[in-house]
């Protein structure tokens, strides 16, 4: 009975040892065809995937990584280190960049190096280093895997060339059409001079509707290289992008200033208005958001011809979910219209609803598309309602910041009274305040100091200021104006910055650089062909108070005398 017992349990056991046998072999079966299926997966991946111990020791990779170093197999790897490899050189590199994975226990993304002599070149991988961790978060190794990026970073290299390139051109024609706008505006502006005293000194219509005619038409050379300049540079990327603390209701009174003859001319009623929520001093690219005013209103004059024009300043909806001021900005008109169908079109470049040939309307179809751009640069946005034969909107919006008042050098008392109520202002009978004609009678006393190395461009500012009853001396050169300031005393010194030798500039620093009080406080304004933001921070710096934009008008002039010239500091 024991016997057939045992018998029995022997015959179980061994049973039990065939079946457990079969378990491990189906058991090793499985974990090998695992393994292999985890090694060809780890072979076929894509990039260069490689993994080593803590020591730097390579345990394996695929089979891209294999065939990359020369290795006729994988499995060839194991053992190696990066001394082992081609990049021999880069060895201490690759090896500090694992260290400092496995230190920190995180992965990192780095980018690295190899020059490959059978490759005949060096080459860059973007490379993620991933330490590897036992069951118990001990750190055990690395795995690597690293993309060529060799092509990439070339065309990198390329587009930063070819951009350097660009911008380079795009400096060499800005600098050029300036440069030439110089030559241009010279002669131009001493041809409006003398056709001004012409018609001043005109005895009969006939004379003076022929001086007006070369008026007229030197006022259009002029616009049109004004527009082309602006153009230029709102082509130039970054340019004139500067911002500054300004005043709204400043900005909007020169605009104002500028348009007021042809508001005057065409018995136009134009009125403005500030929304009291509207903050008056701001923070923005004050120059663009001069342009974008001053091309809306231009347009809005042109293609008015009875009626009005219209600026309404307000915050737009949007300035409620932001801590900083978004401006609403309308112009309003009862010109002539555009057709709806023509509303995208007209922000396009050298566009024009109404062709120069049919003589209807001047222009070169600049203007809207300087504002587009201006815009653009600002972060704002433009809409357009309007209606034939009844007129037209412009609706913008531009973000700004909050400006600190203590930081405009040409704050005014009265501005500074403005700035602690918001600034509302509305007036529709602005055109009916006739420009100024003359100055108080103290002012013809004014002894001013032009410098001026053109002969033409000098007569016509001698005539239009002698015209406001100021005595003006005339030095050609700074050299010479030097000279004279040795020997008279002057209450305003104009000069032109493109002096030749000496320029303007050195003029103006020498000036500020005399221990004489007198001279050195003297205020000198510059003339120059284009102003841009940069040109004229630098005119500040060399101790100058302003700059003005040739050739210089009459408005203009009147309130640099008003503004630098105050009556009790004449000299006699």
């Amino acid at each position: 009975m024991l016997r057939e017992r045992l018998r029995a349990q022997a015959q179980e056991i061994k049973t039990l040892k065939k079946t457990l046998e079969e378990e491990r072999r189906k058991a090793t079966s499985e974990l090998k065809n695992t393994r292999y299926f985890y090694e060809n997966i780890l072979a076929s991946m894509p990039g260069h995937v490689y993994w080593l111990n803590k020591d730097n020791v390579y345990l394996g990779c695929n089979d891209i990584q294999a065939d990359y170093i020369g290795l006729d197999d994988r499995t060839e790897i194991v053992g190696l280190t990066n001394l082992d490899m081609p990049w021999a050189p880069a060895a201490s590199v690759a090896d500090d960049h694992n260290f400092f994975a496995m230190k920190r226990g995180e992965e990192i993304t780095v980018e690295e190096e190899s020059w490959m002599k059978h490759h005949g070149k060096k080459e860059i991988f973007l490379s993620k280093k991933v330490p590897l961790k036992n069951p118990d978060g001990e750190v055990i190794g690395i795995l690597g895997v690293s993309f060529d990026i060799t092509e990439k970073k070339e065309m990198e290299r390329e587009l930063r060339f070819a951009n350097q390139k660009l911008e380079q051109a795009n400096r060499v024609k800005t600098q050029f059409i300036e440069n030439i706008s110089h030559d241009i505006r010279t002669p131009i502006t001493g041809l409006l001079g003398l056709a001004q005293s012409m018609y001043d000194r005109a005895q009969d219509d006939s004379a003076r509707e022929e001086s007006r005619s070369m008026i007229d038409a030197t006022n259009q050379l002029l616009s049109l290289l004004n527009q082309v300049i602006d153009i230029t540079q709102a082509d130039y990327n970054g340019k004139e992008h500067t911002t500054e603390d300004f005043l709204l209701n400043e900005v909007i009174n020169q605009q104002f200033d500028m348009l007021k003859p042809a508001i005057k001319d065409k018995h136009l009623k134009f009125s403005y208005f500030i929304s009291p929520v509207v903050p008056n001093c701001l923070r923005g690219a004050r120059i663009l958001f001069e342009r974008i005013l001053l091309n809306l209103l231009s347009n809005a004059i042109k293609f008015t011809h009875k009626g009005y024009v219209q600026l309404d300043v307000d915050l737009s909806e949007q300035s409620t979910a932001t801590d900083e001021p978004i401006l609403e900005i309308r112009v309003k008109d009862s010109g002539i219209g555009i057709p709806q169908d023509q509303f995208e079109k007209i922000f396009e470049n050298f566009t024009k609803l109404h062709p120069s040939y049919k003589g209807v309307y001047e222009g070169y179809g600049l203007g809207l598309y300087a504002v587009k751009q201006a815009l653009e640069r600002m972060g704002g946005e433009i809409n357009v309602e309007s209606k034939l034969d009844e007129g037209s909107c412009f609706t913008i919006t531009l973000p700004f910041k909050l400006g600190n008042h203590t930081n405009i050098k040409s704050l005014s008392k009265d501005n500074v009274k403005k700035l602690l109520k918001p600034s509302v202002k509305l007036s529709t009978k602005a055109v009916n305040h006739p420009l100024k004609t003359t100055v108080h009678g103290k002012l013809e006393r004014a002894n001013l100091l032009l410098i001026e190395d053109q002969p033409l461009a000098a007569r016509a500012v001698i005539h239009l200021l002698k015209g406001l009853g100021c005595q003006v001396t005339h030095a050609h050169d700074g050299e010479q104006s030097l000279e004279l300031l040795e020997k008279t005393n002057f209450d305003l010194i104009i000069a032109d910055i493109g002096l030749p030798r000496m320029s303007g500039l050195d003029v103006a620093k020498h000036i500020r650089s005399q221990s004489n009080s007198r001279v050195a406080k003297t205020p000198i304004i510059a003339l120059t062909s284009h102003i841009t933001h940069t040109k004229k921070n630098i005119c500040i710096e060399a101790g100058m108070q302003d700059m003005f934009t040739k050739p210089l008008t009459i408005s203009t002039a009147q309130d640099i005398l008003d503004r630098y010239v105050p009556l009790r500091e004449l000299s006699v």
